[in-house]
C-alpha cells in the first residue's frame, strides 16, 4: 500500500507504483479540478502541490501530476487546488478574479496551484520570481495580460518572506492564503511507515542464460523524477518494478555553487 495524505486526509491507494498521480486523483479518488491537459508536463493544467518531509520542516513545490509516479506519494502531502480552498477567497484567488484572469478556467487551478508554491518557496516574493513560476502553464484564453496584472496585484504588498519554512506556512495559514489543513501536518506524516526505494509488481520471469542469473526484464527501472520516461513509456511503466532514487537513504544531494 501507499500511504500519504491528500489535502487533510490520510489516505492509502494499491493502485500500481508505476501509474501517474494524474489518474490517481480524477479516476481513483474522483477529484476533477486537477485537469488533463497535456499529458507531456509541458502545459501546467494537471499541477498539484507535493509536500515533503525535510529535515528543515516541510518543503512543497509545485509538479506536474501526469509524469508523477503514484510511488513516489508514499509519506508525502498531496494537495490539488480543493486542498487549497479556505472560508474565503485566498489572495491569489482574489488577484485572479479582480484583474479577469480567468475565462474558460481549464487552465486556473494550476496557475493557483504554481502561484501558490511560489508563495512558499520564493526567497524575495518579487513579482519576477512570480512569472518565473507560472511559465510553465499554458492559458488559451486570456492572452497572459491579465495574469500578469493578477500577479503584480498578488505581489504589490506582500511582507519580506520568512526564512523558515514552517513558520512562512503558519503566516500564510494566518493569512488565509493557505487553509489550517496545512497545520499539523508533519505529525501527519512522522506517523507514515518508510517504505523501500524498490516497489512494483514483478515482471514474468524470463529464462536465464546459462552465463547470466539475471536478465535484464529482472532489474528494476531508475526512476529520478519522469519527465522523459512518462512522456516515451507511460504504459510500459505499469506492472514495472521500480527503484525510486528519491527514497534511497543514500542518495547524494544535489549541491549548487551560488559563488
Amino acid at each position: 500500500m501507499i500511504d500519504l495524505i491528500l489535502n487533510g486526509k490520510p489516505t492509502s491507494t494499491a493502485m500500481d507504483p508505476g501509474e501517474v498521480t494524474l489518474d490517481f486523483i480524477r479516476h481513483e479518488q474522483g477529484i476533477k479540478g486537477t485537469k488533463e491537459g497535456c499529458r507531456e508536463g509541458d502545459c501546467g493544467a494537471c499541477s498539484v502541490l507535493l509536500g515533503k518531509l525535510t529535515k528543515t520542516g516541510m518543503h512543497y513545490r509545485a509538479v506536474a501530476s501526469c509524469l508523477l509516479p503514484v510511488g513516489e506519494l508514499h509519506g508525502k502531502h498531496l494537495v490539488t487546488i480543493e486542498g487549497l480552498n479556505g472560508k474565503t477567497l485566498s489572495s491569489i484567488q482574489q488577484a485572479i478574479i479582480d484583474e479577469g484572469a480567468t475565462q474558460c478556467g481549464f487552465c486556473t487551478p494550476g496557475i493557483v496551484i504554481a502561484l501558490t508554491g511560489f508563495l512558499l518557496n520564493s526567497p524575495t516574493l518579487s513579482k519576477e520570481d512570480a512569472i518565473a513560476a507560472v511559465e510553465g502553464n499554458i492559458c488559451r484564453c486570456t492572452g497572459y495580460t491579465a495574469i500578469s496584472r493578477a500577479i503584480e496585484r498578488l505581489t504589490a504588498n506582500l511582507d519580506a518572506p520568512l526564512e523558515n519554512i514552517d513558520d512562512r506556512i503558519k503566516k500564510m495559514v494566518t493569512a488565509g492564503t493557505l487553509p489550517d489543513l496545512f497545520l499539523g501536518i508533519t505529525e501527519k506524516l512522522t506517523q507514515i511507515s518508510p517504505s523501500p526505494c524498490s516497489v512494483g509488481r514483478p515482471r514474468p520471469k524470463q529464462r536465464a542464460s546459462a552465463s547470466a542469473k539475471h536478465t535484464e526484464a529482472d532489474a528494476p527501472i531508475i526512476i529520478g523524477g519522469g519527465t522523459d520516461i512518462y512522456v516515451q513509456k507511460a504504459d510500459k511503466m505499469l506492472n514495472t518494478p521500480i527503484r525510486f532514487i528519491s527514497r534511497a537513504p543514500d542518495t547524494p544531494a544535489v549541491v549548487t555553487d551560488k559563488k
